[in-house]
């Protein structure tokens, strides 16, 4: 063992006594003497029952009084021997709860010291047991360990996880580094990963290992002889004290390693992933603290899906769940599924994508009849219809807009046009709505389609605008001349028969007015001033073939006949 190697073993070999004191107590307790000697009696000793002097050797550990002036005793005492901090523990009188709590003398020395320890400058400030003597740098004199110290230990029971606390607290205080610690394969057990002290740069790794001594390579700095460090380490060993304590064992430390930032494997050779965040764990090469960017895996070796949005964990699923547009699942490979799109496939494609289905990424697609737009998701307006609603409506039955999808006229043609969509114009001969109607009589059969009427006129014997009403005309014939002529000659004959009637008639009448005047003028004379007049009575009339009616009058001395029209 080379110089170096001496120098680092003897400082460890200082830093362990004067962190668990016992023999060595008078080194940190150099004002309470009677410490070294009242050490192991069995007897809690309030004077030494700090942590300096390893609450009097281990006696205010595990003596009945141990507990008497912690003010959560029942509490404490239960919690000293789990795994679990308790804050209301974490104080002297209640031993720090074992060190398993980020402990009250870091509360001051992180803000100052943290950057301070172990540079190989004493800061005064940090110079106190609290704040660990600035990493040790005001403490030791010489050269500490760079990077991880690996140390392997086998022990004749398996060693408690309390008392790996404290043998990775001191030589993490003796070499300024972090420390881990590898157990024997003897009982065939892996204890899980412990941090000491609520400081990340202080971890313990348990692994079951048995290794002989090693060799000294590129990456290793070795210590062969490390058997009484290990006894002094563990504090509560049969043979220095000729106790038995609940955390004493007998411990042997095969090897220790200073394992260079980055490396990890039994002989600390294998690079750590690059993609690792903070560093990995010595025992497996699992990286600390997950993965950069967008890597996976427990040593961050593959790629994380590139349709994870915001990366993903180390078992490549993606940080909160959230894929990128087009796909879904926990490690967003999934494409979406027919008929959906967008970030985690939570959009629906448009109703109007043809067969239902869009790009899975920004829901684009190819349009059905009576939709337009990039998603299709825009209906035709009225009067279009067709892909992309680049048809335009017919001359739809009273303005109507046609079916969006295929331009039908569901009402039918406007007058004048047929067809399915009312696009074509009524052939000749026909008009009205879907031409339905045939022009009647129209010159060369032509009418205008809306409306019927004929554009060329009538044909012979019709009339109108739209020629449906017929001219009567009369046909001569032999025959009909005849008749006519006889039926002229009938005619001239019955009027001259009426006038002769009418003639008798007022003849007959004239006589008779004569006739009565002459008859009164004779009654006046006769009887003076005694007038007799005969009363006339209708007689029924009769009528001649004329329509001349003819009365008789009666009277005393004749009867009048009286013929009148």
């Amino acid at each position: 063992m080379d110089t170096k190697q001496n120098v680092i073993v003897i400082n460890i070999f200082l830093l362990c006594f004067l962190c668990f004191g016992n023999i060595f107590c008078n080194y940190v307790c150099n004002t309470k003497t009677e410490c070294s000697n009242t050490a192991g009696d069995g007897v809690c000793d309030s004077s030494c029952n700090n942590l300096n002097c390893s609450y009097d050797s281990g006696d205010c550990l595990t003596n009945t009084n141990t507990w008497s002036k912690c003010t959560e005793a029942t509490r404490c005492q239960t919690s000293f021997y789990n795994e679990t901090c308790d804050p209301a523990c974490n104080n002297e009188l209640c031993l720090y709860d074992q060190l398993k709590c980020k402990p009250s003398f870091t509360t001051d020395c992180f803000a100052t010291c943290l950057n301070e320890w172990g540079n190989g400058d004493c800061n005064n400030t940090c110079n106190s047991v609290e704040c660990g003597y600035d990493g040790n740098d005001c403490n030791v004199v010489g050269r500490t360990v760079s990077g991880t110290m690996l140390v392997y230990a086998k022990s004749v029971m398996p060693l408690p996880i309390d008392t790996a606390r404290f043998i990775g607290f001191c030589l993490s205080l003796a070499t300024r580094t972090i420390v881990s610690m590898k157990l024997s394969e003897k009982y065939n057990e892996t204890v899980p990963e412990v941090e000491s002290l609520g400081d990340p740069g202080i971890r313990m790794l348990y692994q079951v290992k048995n290794t002989p001594d090693c060799n000294t390579d590129t990456h290793t700095v070795c210590w062969n002889r490390m058997n009484q460090l290990a006894m002094y380490s563990a504090a509560f060993s049969k043979e220095m004290n000729n106790l038995v304590h609940s955390l004493g064992v007998n411990v042997t430390i095969t090897k220790v390693l200073a394992c260079q930032d980055g490396f990890y494997g039994d002989e600390c050779n294998l690079p750590c992933n690059i993609n690792c965040k903070s560093g990995c764990y010595l025992f497996d090469g699992s990286c600390i603290g997950g993965c950069l960017g967008n890597f996976s895996g427990d040593m961050c070796q593959s790629m994380c899906s590139s349709n994870c949005r915001l990366g993903c964990f180390s078992g490549n699923q993606c940080i909160s769940g959230e894929c990128n547009e087009g796909y879904t699942g926990a490690d967003c490979t999934t494409e979406c599924s027919s008929g959906t799109h967008g970030y985690n496939c939570e959009r629906n494609c448009s109703l109007g994508c043809l067969d239902g289905n869009c790009n899975i990424l920004d829901g684009s697609c190819n349009c059905r009849s009576g939709y337009n737009g990039t998603q299709c998701e825009i209906e035709c307006t009225e009067g279009t219809y067709g892909l992309n609603c680049n048809g335009t409506c017919g001359n739809c039955l009273y303005g109507v807009s046609c079916d969006k999808m295929n331009g039908s006229c569901l009402n039918g043609c406007s007058a004048g046009y047929y067809g399915s969509m009312c696009t074509n114009v009524c052939l000749d001969g026909t008009y009205g709505s879907g031409c339905s109607m045939n022009c009647t009589h129209c010159v060369n059969s032509t009418c205008i389609p809306k409306t019927g009427n004929c554009r060329s006129g009538c044909v012979t014997g019709w009339t109108g605008e739209d020629c449906s009403t017929e001219i009567t005309t009369i046909t001569y014939t032999t025959n009909t001349t005849t008749q006519i002529t006889l039926a002229i000659v009938g005619v001239i004959a019955a009027l001259f028969g009426c006038g002769i009637i009418l003639f008798v008639l007022v003849w007959r009448r004239g006589k008779k007015d004569n006739y009565q005047s002459h008859l009164d003028t004779q009654i006046i004379i006769g009887e003076g001033k005694k007038t007799q007049h005969s009363d006339t009575e209708s007689q029924p009339s009769t009528s001649d073939a004329c329509g001349v009616n003819e009365a008789i009058h009666e009277s005393d001395d004749e009867q009048i006949t009286v013929i009148g029209l």
